[in-house]
């Protein structure tokens, strides 16, 4: 049982899948900093001054917001995989130990309870 391939397998996948879900939020900004069309800078008018905020201020922030959202779910993806890879590498050496007739300090004692929720 290779459970670090497991936890490489699942990183992977979580990587990808980040840059996958992100990319329409990073276009969006990166086309907001070009001013490419969508978000073209209109023609300066001189009779009406601009507003004191940047043009597609709003659009910047809720990609910006997406992109924290995004980072945010991935990261919770990687700790359960890592969580899951502790675990399993915890009940392994136990289940060695036993085979073994080896007592002593288990693990699990040793570690944070919440690993084990």
């Amino acid at each position: 049982m290779d459970i670090l391939a497991g936890l490489r397998d699942k990183l992977r996948f979580i990587e990808r899948h980040y840059a996958a879900a992100s990319e329409p939020f990073r276009e969006t900004r990166r086309k907001i900093e070009a001013g490419e069309e969508p978000f073209a800078p209109p023609p300066l008018d001189l009779e009406n001054p601009p507003d004191s905020d940047p043009v597609f201020l709003d659009e910047w922030q809720e990609a910006t917001e997406s992109l924290n959202i995004e980072g945010q779910a991935a990261l919770k993806l990687v700790q359960g995989a890592l969580r899951e890879y502790l675990k399993s590498f915890i009940d392994m050496h136990e289940y060695r130990s036993r085979r073994r007739g080896r007592t002593g300090l288990r693990i699990q004692k040793a570690l944070p309870r919440y690993l084990w929720h």
